[in-house]
Order: structure tokens, then C-alpha cells, then sequence
């Protein structure tokens, strides 16, 4: 999941919702959003998740991406990309919220720091890399270090997002 933020105020995942005159709602398909003025239904651009990226795919000319315009209609978004789309400033992050969630009794899964299984336990990714950590009151291995093991990045609860506030500050 990336979030979009609109406004410098709010953060938007997939699910509908308006801020300003923007709406985004998830791409039929799964894979995306798309964006539209609040009250029409022709799309302004369509966000889409390739795997590894995320893409903006918009009539040629009509976005412009950190002070450029898109000639082409299509780009790849990058961490904290400033997109101005039909008037309007939203920033892009390519990172997401810790989604902490129990693993069925029988799967493999293991701790990447304490190597215990993870079936029945409540486990958090980590959000460089994706290895999961045990992340319960009685085994919180996901906020026993302040980084991943593996890639270095920050972990655990006390772990802030990026906002475009704090760069206006």
C-alpha cells in the first residue's frame, strides 16, 4: 500500500473518499485508484500498482509531477513526489502504515529476529523488507529493535510516517 496526501493533511489508501474537489476510488481491477472530480465520472488520471511501483497515467499534459509537466501522460511515482492534478496539490509516500495481523495455526512463517514460529501469533512486517516479526504483548519482537535486522529500516510502534507537514515547517 503508498498513501496519497491531500492537502498537506490527510493521508488516503484504497477506499473512496473526497478532499477537495478530488475522489479517489479503487481501480475495478484491484490494482489502483482512480481519481475524479467530485461529481463526474470521467477519471482525471488513474493511479496503478505494478508490483513494485506505482504508476500515474493521465490525459498528456494535464498532471504536473514535482513542478514538471507530464508530457506523456504516464509516470512513475517516486517517495514524497509532489503531483498537482486539475489545480490541486497532493503529495505521493511510498509508505504505508504497520498492519499487524495473526497468522493461521498452520503456516510456516517465522520471527526474522527471534527464528520462533509465527502460526497463531500476531505478526507486523517489516516496511523495508517484509519480514515479519512477532508483534504481541506477550512476544513483541517487531519493537525489540528500532531497525530491521535485515535492511536497516526503522521498526516497531513508535515508527513515524513521512508528511508532507514536516517539510513545510
Amino acid at each position: 500500500m503508498a498513501l496519497i496526501y491531500t492537502n498537506c493533511t490527510k493521508a488516503i489508501a484504497a477506499a473512496q473518499l473526497h478532499f477537495g474537489q478530488l475522489c479517489l476510488i479503487p481501480s475495478d481491477t484491484g490494482t489502483g485508484l482512480r481519481a475524479s472530480h467530485a461529481g463526474h465520472p470521467d477519471s482525471l488520471a488513474v493511479f496503478l500498482h505494478t508490483g513494485d511501483a506505482w504508476l500515474i497515467c493521465a490525459p498528456p499534459g494535464t498532471v504536473r509531477l514535482n513542478g514538471t509537466r507530464v508530457e506523456s501522460g504516464i509516470a512513475a511515482l517516486a517517495h514524497k513526489d509532489e503531483i498537482r492534478l486539475a489545480g490541486e496539490v497532493h503529495y505521493f509516500s511510498s509508505e504505508s502504515p504497520t498492519a499487524v495481523q495473526v497468522h493461521p495455526a498452520d503456516s510456516d512463517a517465522r520471527c526474522a529476529l527471534c527464528d520462533s514460529s509465527l502460526a497463531g501469533y500476531p505478526a507486523a512486517p517489516c516496511p523495508g523488507c517484509g519480514l515479519l516479526f512477532h508483534a504481541s504483548d506477550d512476544a513483541d519482537c517487531f519493537c525489540a529493535s528500532p531497525h530491521c535486522p535485515s535492511c536497516g529500516a526503522a521498526i516497531g510502534a513508535d515508527v513515524e510516517l513521512w508528511s508532507p507537514l514536516e517539510e513545510r515547517l
